[in-house]
């Protein structure tokens, strides 16, 4: 089986630490930009099966973010940690992007992972979907 690579893109490091143990206790690679790296040039240069995209980062509505996803294939979820469940949605679906709100249990994001990679392997392109998924610990 491929190596899963998922791409963690967020505001705060300790949001991607925590997110990057959770692709980990999954089974996957986590990859983070390098310091100072733009969110495309990171998507570009690993070119990772999944991207979780902070909606809270400064650069995560650019369009060169959604290029880079949509030629390397890589579906993206959109998060936060800071808007409410309602508004995260919001955001996501103006971007036809599935979602998820932190904290979230693990067995969800587990799902939900996998059907982003799913809809990966069955030919969708990388950035579409309607599903949204976010619940207290």
């Amino acid at each position: 089986m491929p190596t899963v690579t998922v791409m963690i893109v967020a505001q705060h490091a300790v949001i991607g630490a925590l997110l990057g143990s959770l692709v980990e206790l999954a089974g996957h690679l986590a990859a983070f930009p390098e310091p100072g790296e733009k969110i495309w040039d990171a998507v570009r240069r690993a070119s990772p099966t999944l991207t979780l995209l902070d909606s809270d980062h400064p650069n995560s509505t650019d369009i060169r973010v959604f290029q880079e996803a949509r030629t390397v294939r890589s579906p993206l979820l959109l998060f936060s940690s800071s808007m409410s469940r309602n508004e995260t949605e919001t955001v996501a679906a103006s971007r036809h992007l599935p979602s998820f709100n932190l904290p979230i249990k693990y067995r969800e994001f587990v799902d939900l992972v996998d059907h982003s990679l799913a809809t990966r392997r069955d030919g969708t392109p990388g950035t579409s979907g309607e599903h949204s998924i976010g619940a207290a610990v």
